[in-house]
């Protein structure tokens, strides 16, 4: 039975078996299926006793255990006895909600329905949804995010003649500092900016009573309360490349976008990943005229012609997700403050950012990281090509002039004391952070893709290659602060150049050459120079210097790759798919972020490697990821860490349990007199 045609979850078990987070489990389930259930009820009963199970965004809560075997006692006072647990008014106000739902709770969301599948009766079923005025038929679940959070859902809607549209509908927290339509909002005004998605509606989910869907955080008063927005544009996955100049394209321009938006319209996003960059965008016709003077894009410099003024121009990337964004403040101490917190993406999140400190004294504090790292000069032709689009005085403007790196002055070694700067550098997210994820995300793609007529690989080159994904793929976000040196990745920029570019492939040894070039720029702690480099867009400069440097040396020896297809790399498949070809990833990020109330630390299996193999040093090894879809290994770890009550052996979740559940099920207290049938966990106040 699919889960979307599940209206509640009975969970029977014997005497010896726990059936509590099995419940849940699949509670947890049917809300990702059905994103017309804000809430569902769930029934969970042994012989001894039975409780009725409330999933919602804000988590599960459980009601007290009741006994079949004990009967209401009055006693002499006529009330009822706290150590009488029967409610059979629990079980039927459960059974009777099944047929009419209680006007007080969000059982279900009547402006979203799905349609039968016409295929076939046990197919994936389309959904109706109405938004900004209108009804958008046959739309189709692109992503899926975690039931008890955000709860986030895309859906594609594919329209006869028309480009499609994506619609994007999550729970927002009311503490929330920014919301994502009104960042792009700001983004889009006055002229719509290249290269950003679109909104083309956005709007709180009401009931035809004029009811916003809400939700109560336990505990709390913060609320949570659903969200939906109709976006104009869509794209594709990164690796769905059909060669490397393309993907190096679209990374040139995705530099040019962010810097071009956090300077002229004051945004900065916080989350580049692979999720959240998209290549090949398709735009829908909008209204409204385009940023007129915004600067030249890849195509533009290659294709020595500047930009008309009303001329639609179209960039080789799509940023979307800003979500985790951030509007910047006029103030420079203001805007410091805003970017304390920390977000990102536990791959591709800069290692600073990770770590939320300046880092201790190492490599990327040396002298000799400042030395590599001045600001590239570029060669005669691609020179000519710059300076022809964006002008003598901007190139000039970054260069460096000795001892300056990036336009600062490092620091000497002598100011680092025990490990750390003798005057304190208070963190905050920089500019130069995001272009920092958006290498992670350049080298985690390129690393991987295939290109065109390769079949299998040396050993040792494969080995190479599951050394380093690992140590990308293996990092996380520490609950607390802690040292840059704990970074898994940070191994990965301190190596010369035969070592960084082992795990690519021959044919691939220019782009691991880049990739190191950038991997110099990216490696110092700017943040310890003084003075600082004037410009906050340096990094990206220097990042686009060496790309356009190795497109204009590579423009006739392109290398094709299989769009959709990855080397293997000794990764595990984990919960989730990747749809290619819709909105972004189907397997969505795990983003930390301490900007919430609360959260909780939760763990996910380690990811097995490789099996070692026996044929020797020289033998060959299939290239090709068996893809499935493709999929990866992602961790859900929130900045602020939850401490969880111990569980006894019998009550712990079970193995195959979803890493959601891990460590969470919480088992309430018992009810007294003064607490009514309710469905609250241990310490909840609210009631149904």
């Amino acid at each position: 039975m699919p889960y979307h045609r599940v209206e509640t979850i009975v969970e029977a078990k014997p005497i010896l078996k726990e059936g509590g987070p099995q419940c849940a489990t699949y509670l947890y389930r049917v809300q990702q299926a059905r994103p017309d259930r804000p809430g569902i009820y769930g029934l969970y009963a042994k012989p001894g006793f039975f409780q009725i199970l409330y999933s919602s965004p804000v988590g599960v809560r459980a009601s007290t255990r009741s006994d079949w075997t004990k009967k209401p006692d009055l006693g002499e006072s006529g009330l009822e006895q706290p150590e009488c647990q029967l409610d059979l008014g629990l079980l039927c106000a459960y059974v009777y909600s099944l047929y009419d739902p209680p006007d007080h709770l969000f059982l279900y969301d009547r402006t979203i329905t799905w349609s039968e599948a016409s295929n076939h009766l046990f197919g994936p079923p389309t959904w109706n949804i109405k938004a900004g005025g209108h009804l958008y038929s046959g739309a189709m679940i692109a992503f899926i995010g975690y039931a008890w959070g955000r709860r986030t859902t895309v859906f594609r809607v594919a329209r006869d003649g028309l480009p499609p549209v994506v619609i994007k509908e999550y729970y927002l927290d009311s503490e929330r500092r920014y919301e994502e339509s009104d960042l792009l909002a700001q983004i889009h005004a006055p002229g719509f900016a290249h290269g950003v998605v679109r909104v083309v509606s956005a709007e709180d989910v009401q009931l035809g009573d004029e009811r916003t869907i809400i939700f109560q955080e336990p505990g709390s008063q913060a609320t949570k309360f659903k969200r939906r927005l109709v976006l104009a544009d869509t794209g594709l996955d990164l690796e769905q490349a059909r060669s490397v100049n393309d993907l190096l394209k679209t990374f040139y321009d995705v530099l040019e976008v962010h810097r071009t938006i956090a300077r002229e319209r004051r945004v900065l996003h916080r989350d580049m990943s692979i999720f959240n960059i998209l290549m090949y965008p398709e735009h829908a016709q909008c209204t409204g005229a385009p940023w007129q003077d915004f600067p030249a894009l890849i195509d533009d410099v290659l294709g020595e012609h500047a930009p008309e003024a009303n001329a639609e121009r179209t960039p080789r990337c799509l940023l979307i997700d800003f979500d985790h964004s951030a509007r910047l403040a006029d103030d420079e101490v203001a805007s410091q403050q805003v970017l304390r917190h920390r977000t990102g993406t536990p791959v591709y999140i800069a290692r600073a950012v990770a770590a939320r400190s300046v880092p201790e004294a190492s490599y990327a504090t040396s002298s000799t990281a400042f030395i590599n790292a001045t600001m590239p000069l570029l060669s005669d032709e691609a020179k000519r090509l710059y300076v022809q689009m964006y002008g003598e005085d901007r190139y000039n403007r970054y260069n460096d002039v000795e001892p300056t790196c990036h336009g600062g002055t490092p620091p000497a070694n002598a100011r680092i004391l025990r490990g750390r700067p003798r005057v304190p550098v208070q963190f905050y997210h920089r500019w130069e952070y995001d272009a920092e994820s958006v290498f992670w995300t350049m080298y985690s793609v390129l690393l991987r893709v295939l290109p065109e007529g390769i079949k299998d690989e040396d050993e040792a080159t494969h080995t190479a290659l599951v050394e380093h994904w690992a140590k990308l793929n293996d990092h996380t976000i520490p609950g607390d602060a802690s040292s840059m040196k704990s970074d898994s990745r940070v191994e990965l920029l301190d190596r010369y150049d035969d070592q960084f570019i082992a795990p690519f492939l021959p044919v691939m040894h220019d782009v691991g050459y880049l990739l190191f070039d950038i991997a110099l720029q990216v490696t110092p702690s700017y943040a310890l120079m003084n003075p600082l480099p004037p410009y906050e867009d340096h990094l990206h400069e220097a990042m686009q210097r060496l790309i356009l440097e190795y497109l204009v040396a590579h423009r006739d020896r392109d290398i094709p790759l299989k769009p959709g297809v990855l080397r293997t790399a000794g990764c595990d498949v984990e919960e989730g798919g990747r749809e290619h070809g819709m909105f972004g990833s189907g397997l969505k990020k795990s983003t930390a972020q301490s900007d919430s109330k609360k959260g909780t630390a939760q763990s996910v299996p380690k990811e097995s490697t490789m099996p070692s193999d026996s044929r020797g040093t020289g033998s060959k090894r299939p290239l090709e990821d068996k893809h499935k879809p493709r999929m990866t290994k992602k961790r859900r770890i929130q900045t602020e860490r939850v401490s969880q009550p111990e569980l006894p052996d019998d009550r712990r979740p079970r193995e195959w349990d979803p890493p959601v559940l891990r460590g969470e099920w919480t088992w309430p207290a018992e009810r007294t007199a003064e607490q009514p049938p309710s469905v609250a966990g241990a310490g909840d106040e609210s009631a149904t």
